[in-house]
């Protein structure tokens, strides 16, 4: 490599050229001296139309100065040739070669690896826990180049491998490292796939079999299918965006649903309601005077032995146990003897409330009564009426509304902004009620219901969902003769 010393320094410091003495190049004002110019010291009319043609390194040696090999001075800029030398102290260092420096961009020849700036030759390179090799290479595909040199990764909580792989079964990469993958609440493995029946969705994350998907698409065995709307599948949770969701079939229904029209079919109505003049009472309502919806039919009630009645009724003056009437003087089972529908000392009107293991609620057995109040075991009171406490499964009669666990009459206000009751539903009849939004997003106002994806779903039928409990804060309750399947994710059977 060679340069033109001489012509450099007159364009570098004085703008002209003796190959162009006409030119000054913008910029430069001084008068030209010495070996450019015009000789004499004297100025050179400036003239920027022509510039100046390029440098004739074909010239005679008197002005050419070798540099940029190996051994020779850097050139201007501290260059040397890329492929050969690299500038140290002034001089051309010779590059590329097994024990030499590396070349300009990390190159070496002959086969040698660039590591720390040095090509070497052999394994002391891009194996695990060794320097990256050139090009910032390792050996193995499950070794990954990092400020560290060559690690591991593709295993489980490893970095990826290059190009987002991993190794592992069942590991996805995510967040730069290989996480688990498939299960629900995890990403989706490759291939959008997910085990045990759940689902990918559209953000890329597995959802469990039988949970919604989106607000429309509910995960039915590894797929998602339209959901909520007249004729199809329930969502999630017996959700329905139309009609209510019939839990035998999982279908959504105009027909067969807690005070929907009877269904033209056998049963008529579904979750263990009964048919009643023509419109679906749900089981533990009555069906008329001593005569209870029971598992979907129109049973005799409250005599000794016989289901209680509507909101624990029992005949002259017994006790609601389990379900079942007591009479005065029978034993409660183990909470004593019913006296005045007390089953010993819980369960009478202004008494603690019999206590249960979970997941079954604490029970009052005194008739009209409710478990109620601020702190467990709770206590029985007086339910249903106006500013009274909402009876089992919140119900309040005479399409009152219940509204944070106390009843508000039909026709009267529903307070907190909600305008009036009208026959379960507050706002003047336009939320709370089945089938209807949620009031405020959260809150259902008629019996047996419960919000569910900001609609108000049937609970407390068979196969239901279990009805919101305001003493302990859980949904653990159902209509008679239901239970409680567990604690948390209740259905009633």
């Amino acid at each position: 490599m060679r340069l033109r010393l001489i012509g450099f320094a007159c364009l570098a410091f004085f703008g002209c050229t003796a190959d162009n003495p006409d030119y000054i190049a913008p910029g430069h004002d001084a008068a030209c001296v010495g070996n450019c110019g015009n000789g004499d010291g004297s100025a050179i009319p400036r003239d920027l139309s022509t510039p100046p043609p390029p440098p004739d390194f074909a010239a005679s040696n008197a002005d050419l100065v070798n540099c940029g090999a190996p051994g020779e001075p850097c050139c201007m800029g501290f260059q040397c040739d890329p492929m050969t030398a690299i500038c140290a102290n002034g001089i051309c260092a010779a590059c590329g070669g097994g024990g030499q420096p590396c070349c300009m961009g990390g190159a070496c020849m002959g086969g040698a690896n660039c590591v720390n700036g040095q090509c070497i030759f052999g394994g002391n390179c891009g194996n695990q826990n060794q320097p990256c090799c050139q090009g910032n290479t390792c050996n193995a595909p499950n070794l990954l180049c990092t400020g560290q040199g060559c690690l591991p990764c593709g295993g489980m909580n490893q970095p990826c491998c290059k190009g987002n792989v991993c190794n592992d079964v069942n590991t996805v990469c995510g967040g730069g490292a290989c996480v688990a993958c498939g299960n629900p609440n995890q990403l989706c493995c490759q291939g959008n796939a997910c085990g045990n029946g759940a689902c990918c969705t559209s953000k890329g994350v597995c959802v469990g079999n039988g949970t919604n998907c989106s607000q429309t698409q509910v995960c039915q065995n590894g797929s998602c299918a339209n959901c909520g709307a007249l004729g199809q599948m329930c969502c999630a949770q017996n959700a329905c965006t139309q009609g209510l969701c019939n839990p035998q079939s999982k279908t959504c229904s105009n027909c067969g649903g807690p005070g929907q029209a009877c269904c033209n079919q056998n049963p008529a109505c579904y979750a263990g309601g009964c048919c009643v003049n023509n419109a679906c009472t749900p089981s533990g309502e009555n069906c008329s005077d001593f005569m209870v919806c029971s598992d979907s039919a129109c049973v005799a009630c409250g005599a000794p032995g016989q289901p209680c009645c509507m909101n624990n009724n029992c005949a002259n003056l017994g006790c609601c146990n389990d379900g079942q009437c007591v009479a005065v003087g029978q034993q409660c089972g183990n909470f004593g003897l019913c006296a005045m529908g007390a089953c010993g000392n819980c369960g009478g009107n202004g008494q603690a409330c019999c206590v249960t293991p979970n997941p079954f609620p604490n029970f009052c057995s005194s008739p009209g009564t409710m478990c109620g109040g601020g702190q467990l075991p709770g206590q029985c009171a007086a339910c249903g009426g106006n500013g009274q406490a909402c009876c089992n499964a919140n119900e309040c009669p005479a399409g009152g509304c219940c509204v944070g666990g106390v009843c508000h009459s039909n026709n009267s206000s529903c307070g907190n902004g909600l305008n009036n009751c009208s026959n379960g539903s507050c706002n003047n009849g336009q939320c709370g009620g089945l089938g209807q939004a949620c009031c405020g997003g959260s809150l259902c106002t008629a019996g047996f219901s419960r919000c569910i994806n900001n609609v108000c779903q049937p609970c407390g039928g068979k196969g239901e969902p279990c009805c919101f409990d305001y003493l302990s804060k859980q949904t653990i309750l159902c209509g008679a003769p239901y239970q409680p399947n567990a604690f948390q994710n209740c259905t009633c059977n």
